[in-house]
């Protein structure tokens, strides 16, 4: 079985992401000790409701196979 789970980033996150290999995590993320990520029914209002008027936003895809 696959699943898709999404990860909405800042464009200076997606840089980071992409100078360093890896994402530990946005500011929010840290604070609440987890990675949120979003099924595919969620992604819009998660950036309506945590991403309202930031423009450059990328979604980041990751499939999870069990």
């Amino acid at each position: 079985m696959q699943d898709k789970v999404f990860k909405i980033l800042t464009e200076s996150e997606w840089k980071e992401c992409q100078e360093t290999g890896q994402f530990e995590g946005s500011a929010d993320d840290l604070r609440d000790g987890f990675i949120d990520l979003s099924t595919k029914e969620q992604v819009d209002e998660v950036i309506e409701r945590f991403f309202s008027g930031q423009r450059s936003l990328c979604i980041a895809l990751q499939i999870l196979a069990y």
